[in-house]
């Protein structure tokens, strides 16, 4: 099992600002991380959401790992949803017992140039 810590998230969240799937993924992480923070004795103690973001933290992780190496990793959107699945369980689960929520992030949806109308 993959953990991550609150530096190496913090650490994503910065590195991945320019990349538009793995920002999401980063800032989703950290959205998550708080939550627990706020609810328990805090991220490095619960291992149940740890565990829900498996997916997510490996997905980072290989991400962080390829860009060190200058190697090229693509993340797709996809991938970026079924990380999420896990944690959207996880927040099902114990969110409302606990109080906490996630915020989930997603990749702009480039939808091409506005339609041109009879007013523009």
């Amino acid at each position: 099992m993959q953990f991550a810590n609150e530096y190496d998230i913090e650490d994503w969240v910065r590195r991945f600002a320019a990349d538009p799937v793995l920002r999401c993924a980063a800032t989703t992480l950290s959205s998550l991380k708080d939550a627990v923070n706020g609810c328990s004795d805090g991220w490095p103690y619960w291992p149940a959401p740890a565990r829900s973001a498996q997916q997510l933290i490996a997905l980072l992780a290989d991400a962080d790992r390829a860009e060190r190496r200058s190697a090229r990793h693509e993340v797709t959107p996809a991938d970026l949803d079924r990380a999420y699945r896990p944690i959207k369980a996880f927040r099902t689960r114990y969110g409302a017992k606990y109080g906490f929520d996630v915020d989930f992030h997603y990749p702009a949806v480039d939808t091409g140039p506005p339609a041109l109308t009879l007013f523009s």
